[in-house]
């Protein structure tokens, strides 16, 4: 039976870590571009519930100036068109705070990848 032979590994040249080193740059830079969005999108998502409960005051009070019980108050406001439409902005608003940190996650993922792959091809060079 004849022994299987290996195949030569592509060596990694300098015009391959260079490609890298600008993956590396480029999502370093989008992180670091994506610094203010992150920050209000992880505020978003932290206050969700108060700006839900806020939301949900602000369209009882009328109610409860008029006399009416706080379950009365709040069975109105939650069924009336301002508080609908106010919870469907705070929908998109976490939607699209979730979509900034899902993408900041993925560039995240591609810096590191880009860093270990760096990583790797300079220890391949150094073993020459």
């Amino acid at each position: 039976m004849p022994i299987p032979q290996q195949r030569a590994q592509p060596i990694a040249d300098f015009s391959d870590c260079a490609e890298v080193q600008k993956r590396l740059t480029h999502a370093a830079d989008a992180i670091s571009a994506m610094a203010h969005r992150v920050a209000q999108a992880r505020q978003i998502k932290e206050f969700e519930n108060d700006r839900r409960k806020r939301a949900l005051a602000i369209w009882t009070l009328p109610f409860l100036k008029a006399g009416d019980s706080s379950a009365a108050a709040e069975t109105a406001a939650r069924a009336g068109e301002g508080y609908k439409t106010d919870m469907t902005k705070l929908a998109g608003e976490l939607v699209a705070a979730e979509k900034v940190l899902v993408e900041y996650e993925a560039m995240k993922i591609q810096w590191e990848s880009a860093r270990s792959l760096l990583a790797l091809q300079r220890d391949a060079m150094r073993q020459l």
